[in-house]
């Protein structure tokens, strides 16, 4: 039975992984302009932080989340970054054909972008939190364990899909191509920074 369970976790969490969000997308777009071996920094840290977010909702935070007055404080958090990040990412510079890796290709940038679309995006961590930590909370105890693993796999094997994916694509990509891609996802920052303002409103 602990295998059924675990198959319902994996593909619940596919389910709400599959329509792309910002989180999604960014590992995409490390995939195409760094490739692979680099693009795994990306895949594992949004791993982790989903991993981070689903444990929290299961242990409770979905509950926390519910009360309209405590996610102020999340989104509040999500516009200063989504503001700040989507201006860097929108204003990248244009990247040598060579293939020279800039500042935003070192593993600490590419950790911090990927971690701030992760915890400080409040859509994510609303959705992270709020729908599969709440869907492992309403398991029974018996089954819990198992179905919450499945989903915790879901989150490694659709970013695993994302970046690979991507990094498949990279080199019939040109450069510029890949500085449109990098802005694409500052545009998408901005845009989601004021739609969370509208929701403050």
């Amino acid at each position: 039975r602990g295998v059924i369970h675990f198959a319902f976790g994996l593909l619940f969490g596919l389910a709400t992984a599959f329509p792309v969000g910002l989180q999604s997308f960014v590992v995409m777009n490390q995939g195409l302009r760094f490739g692979y071996p680099r693009v795994l920094t990306g895949i594992i840290t949004a791993s982790l932080c989903d991993t981070l977010l689903i444990v929290l909702g299961a242990a409770g935070a979905s509950a926390l989340l519910a009360d309209a007055d405590e996610r102020v404080p999340v989104i509040l958090v999500g516009i200063t970054f989504l503001a700040v990040f989507g201006v860097l990412a929108f204003r990248a510079a244009p990247e040598e054909e060579a293939g020279e890796v800039k500042s935003v290709g070192r593993p600490l940038a590419m950790i911090a972008q990927t971690v701030g679309v992760s915890l400080f995006n409040p859509h994510a961590v609303l959705e992270t939190v709020g729908i599969l930590g709440g869907a492992i909370a309403a398991q029974s105890a018996e089954n819990r364990i198992e179905f919450a693993c499945g989903v915790v796999a879901a989150s490694w094997v659709w970013f695993l899909m994302v970046g690979f994916g991507a990094s498949a694509l990279q080199r019939r990509l040109t450069a510029p191509a890949r500085l449109w891609m990098q802005r694409g996802s500052g545009v998408m920052m901005l845009a989601l920074a004021a739609v969370l303002v509208t929701r403050l409103a």
